[in-house]
């Protein structure tokens, strides 16, 4: 049973305050609140009521996932603009910037982006298949051509596999290992129409395939990350911080539209947001923690994980001063290992790792959406039922959050 208890009623705090009444006040805080009776902006900023706002994290989501962000890669003007909302999120929420005045910081980084992909199906009819459209190049990709024989496709498996070459269709994960058993390969990810076509010309079907993959790496000052600041309470513990972290970039567009697997989804954010605009109310009315918290999104975080190694490096605090880092990421992220990178930099800090329920089967209610297997269109994390489930996911787990922050 949920109960609501006017927030008006509560006393001030002041010395006598203390102990058992701390305890009360913050399990009151943390799982209930008032209605919120302030006008909402156009972008969902203002609400300044203590209790969990539901459709705020919706309004985020919907936002970050959004076509007009293109798939957030990092360093692009899609990532701009998701950077420019979440600055925007922590100055109305009125956290401290992490710079002067700015709560964006850059940092250098190699960036690789796929700059063409071609395949082409030669046999009595030649066929270019489309990036995009027909096929995806997977993340992990390497760069280079490679020919190979349609007549190898194992289509109970999904595969067609070469010394350096996958052509991965239907249910190939990205969590099948196996993968990386080839030699810098080439990962083309195939969409079920496509299959369907070599399906019907039977399992003798004698064609080849040709993929070509070409990449552009350079190193790039564009990379940015986004934090605020929630200043401790007690000015003897105010130099120690928690850290409370999400990835906020994406894939990226990967062809004429955008696709994900659900490991880039804009909710890890989203939670972030509004735990930034309620921790911030609370410690603003009642001083609940001593230390200081950082709010952080993070960049570069899909493929290598450049950016968090990036971000621990450049922390702008003493990293022996960091008391705890709690980290929001869907449950089938797996390109960072959160608990190593920052040990590596010379925190010895212990990360506590939120999950949440990405929706990635088919009995997440993304019937009929999985044109590329694991992948589909990013739209799909919008539709009312996906969106619904993914909000009161990544609510409970911004509620997990806030508890940790207050027991570390």
């Amino acid at each position: 049973m949920r109960f609501k208890f006017p927030l008006s009623c509560l006393p001030a705090p002041n010395d006598v305050v203390i102990g058992f009444a701390f305890a009360i006040v913050f399990a009151v805080v943390a799982l209930s609140g008032c209605s919120p009776t302030a006008p909402r902006t156009e972008l969902g900023f203002q609400n300044t009521q203590l209790d969990w706002d539901i459709d705020q994290i919706r309004s985020h989501i919907t936002f970050l996932d959004g076509e007009e962000q293109e798939g957030r890669q990092t360093a692009t003007r899609g990532f701009s603009k998701t950077a420019a909302y979440l600055s925007l999120g922590l100055r109305s929420f009125g956290l401290q910037p992490v710079l002067s005045g700015e709560y964006r910081f850059q940092y250098a980084a190699p960036v690789e982006v796929v700059s063409n992909a071609t395949v082409i199906l030669t046999a009595a009819d030649t066929v270019s298949l489309v990036h995009g459209r027909d096929f995806l190049v997977e993340p992990f990709s390497e760069a280079g051509t490679i020919s190979a024989d349609l007549a190898r496709l194992n289509m109970e498996s999904g595969m067609l596999r070469s010394d350096s070459l996958w052509l991965a269709i239907g249910d190939y994960s990205k969590k099948n290992e196996e993968r990386h058993s080839a030699s810098k390969p080439l990962a083309i990810h195939l969409s079920n129409s496509v299959l369907e076509k070599l399906e019907s010309k039977g399992r003798g079907y004698s064609g080849r395939a040709i993929s070509t993959v070409e990449k552009q790496s350079s190193i790039s000052t564009a990379p940015m990350h986004i934090a605020g600041f929630i200043a401790g309470a007690n000015p003897v513990h105010r130099d120690s911080l928690t850290i409370v972290l999400a990835p906020a970039d994406g894939f990226g567009l990967q062809g004429t539209w955008s696709w994900t697997d659900g490991s880039d989804s804009g909710a890890s954010a989203a939670a972030l947001l509004e735990i930034a605009r309620r921790v911030n109310l609370m410690q603003s009315r009642w001083s609940l923690s001593k230390r200081t918290i950082m709010i952080a999104f993070l960049s570069s975080t899909m493929v290598d994980c450049v950016g968090p190694k990036a971000f621990y490096r450049n922390l702008p605090w003493s990293k022996s001063q960091v008391a705890s880092i709690q980290v929001i990421v869907p449950d089938i992220s797996n390109s960072c290992e959160w608990q190593g990178i920052s040990g590596d930099a010379g925190i010895s800090a212990p990360v506590f790792i939120h999950e949440w329920k990405a929706p990635v089967s088919l009995d997440d209610g993304l019937e009929g959406a999985r044109e590329f297997g694991d992948h589909y269109l990013r739209a799909t994390l919008l539709e009312s039922d996906v969106l619904e489930t993914t909000s009161e996911e990544v609510l409970q787990i911004a509620k997990t959050v806030v508890r940790s922050i207050y027991e570390q």
